[in-house]
C-alpha cells in the first residue's frame, strides 16, 4: 500500500489558510452532508470570497489543486515555490526557522492552564455538527 507524499501537506496548508482567513472550511459547511463535502473535494468545488486578497486567493487556488503533480510545492523548486509566493513576501523564513521572529500577537495568560482565549461549550451539545458522524475515520474513506 502506498502512502501519501508531501503533496497532501501542501493541500492541507491551502485548507488551513482558507479557514484561517474566512473562518469556514473551503469544501462545505455543517449544513451539507458528508457525502456532499466529499464530492466538493473531489470536484474541487469551493469559492474564494471577493474580500480575500489577490495574493491569498492565488496561493489558496494553487495549493488546492486536485492533481498533486500540479500543486504548488510539487514542481522543480519544491517548498521554495511556496515560500517565494507573494503572500509570504513579508516572512523571513530564515529568522522563522531560527525562532528569531517576534509573534505578531502574544496573548496575556494567567498560567499554564489559562483557557480564557478558547470558546466555552457544553460537552453535551448536539453532536450532529461533528464531522464523520457516520462511523470511524477509515469507514468514511
Amino acid at each position: 500500500m502506498q502512502g501519501h507524499t508531501r503533496a497532501v501537506d501542501y493541500w492541507s496548508l491551502g485548507v488551513l489558510i482558507y479557514e484561517m482567513i474566512l473562518g469556514v472550511p473551503p469544501f462545505g459547511t455543517t449544513n451539507e452532508s458528508e457525502e456532499q463535502v466529499y464530492n466538493n473535494i473531489l470536484d474541487n468545488n469551493y469559492q474564494i470570497a471577493e474580500e480575500v486578497s489577490p495574493d491569498a486567493a492565488d496561493l489558496i487556488s494553487r495549493l488546492l489543486v486536485n492533481d498533486p503533480n500540479r500543486r504548488l510545492g510539487m514542481q522543480r523548486k519544491g517548498i521554495r515555490d511556496v515560500k517565494e509566493h507573494p503572500w509570504f513576501r513579508e516572512i523571513d523564513f530564515i529568522k522563522l526557522e531560527r525562532k528569531k521572529l517576534a509573534p505578531p500577537y502574544r496573548p496575556e495568560i494567567l498560567d499554564d492552564f489559562d483557557s480564557s482565549y478558547f470558546d466555552r461549550y457544553d460537552d453535551a451539545e448536539d453532536s450532529s455538527a461533528a464531522p464523520f458522524t457516520s462511523g470511524t475515520w477509515d469507514d468514511c474513506f
